[in-house]
């Protein structure tokens, strides 16, 4: 069931193996495992696979019923190049020492676009 409905969301969702890494902190060849039909062995795992998807980890792993709204507007946008402009600002945002201004910042991003990154 896992590796199913993995395989569906990546390919609804437009995301490789190598982005599934990326927000799991784990090798490719991992991903592919998953993908192929193993299931991560810690649920933190595909808590952080379901938050970088925009899906309820319940959905992936079965406890949830396969229902059309998965795919609603929470769908995460196909990279870009200013997605990943904007990244590569936010990550100079977290180094400055302003706690006000990068509480304020991860509050509007958080609630106007769905996150890949871990928190």
């Amino acid at each position: 069931m896992f590796a199913e409905r993995l395989r569906t969301i990546m390919g609804k969702r437009n995301v490789g193996l190598a982005d599934i890494a990326a927000a799991t902190g784990c090798a490719v060849s991992t991903a592919s495992t998953w993908r192929r039909g193993r299931v991560p062995r810690d649920f933190g795992t595909i808590e952080d696979i379901a938050r970088f998807l925009s899906v309820d980890a319940a959905y992936l792993t079965g406890e949830l019923p396969d229902f059309p709204s998965v795919f609603s507007n929470s769908a995460r946008p196909p990279r870009t190049r200013l997605g990943d402009e904007i990244e590569r600002h936010v990550a100079a945002l977290v180094e400055m020492s302003d706690e006000k201004l990068l509480r304020r910042l991860k509050t509007e991003l958080e609630k106007n676009f769905p996150l890949a990154a871990k928190s």
